[in-house]
């Protein structure tokens, strides 16, 4: 319990990494029970009306998996897309599923591609501290 609440004071995570990565983060991490928002940037294959307001996007890895993104359009509009292209969305994870419910989705530029193996590596080192942390203290 001190160590729930202990994760809680120190704040929501953000950790950057392509498509593939994140759904292997999400998979260890969804129990830990902290906010955890996830920057993805990836090849953008389609857009689709959803539910009133809602625009359904995937997103995919070159040569990887694919993963359904939610975006609410209520207080921006999503900005123009010319498919395929790379985009970046920051969001967090829908409990129990493989869906990233999107708060905010651009055109990536170049150094969004070129720095995130970097940005994934240093998220993938503290997903890992994390999710040791976590699973020894239970």
């Amino acid at each position: 319990m001190l160590q729930v609440q202990a994760l809680n004071k120190s704040g929501p995570r953000v950790f950057s990494g392509p498509v593939e990565k994140v759904l292997k983060w999400h998979k260890s991490l969804q129990e830990v029970g902290v906010l955890i928002l996830y920057e993805i940037v990836a090849k953008c294959v389609s857009v689709r009306p959803g539910d009133p307001c809602a625009k359904i996007l995937v997103v995919r890895d070159e040569n990887g998996p694919a993963m359904q993104v939610v975006y609410y359009e209520i207080d921006f509009l999503l900005p123009e897309l010319k498919l395929p292209c790379t985009v970046r969305v920051i969001g967090r994870m829908l409990y129990g599923t493989c869906r990233l419910q999107a708060f905010h989705v651009r055109p990536a530029t170049g150094d969004d591609v070129s720095t995130l193996p970097r940005r994934a590596a240093v998220a993938q080192h503290h997903v890992t501290k994390l999710f040791k942390e976590y699973t020894n203290g239970n």
